[in-house]
């Protein structure tokens, strides 16, 4: 992780920051499940609710 880019700890409770995604999860009559992944973004490991969405040029780095 570029920690030049992102917080290494939460600024609000002082918890790691880890990466995580928003994501929709569908679920279907016949028992199927899809995950659609909206937003990777580098969260609170303590999930206080500070995040930074991840940016596409982050994977490219």
């Amino acid at each position: 992780m570029n920690k030049n880019k992102y917080p290494e700890f939460c600024p609000n409770c002082g918890s790691e920051m880890i990466e995580d995604a928003w994501d929709y999860i569908d679920f279907f009559p016949n028992g199927d499940m899809q995950i659609q992944i909206v937003d990777p973004a580098w969260v609170c490991r303590k999930f206080c609710g500070y995040y930074v969405k991840i940016k596409e040029d982050f994977y490219q780095s």
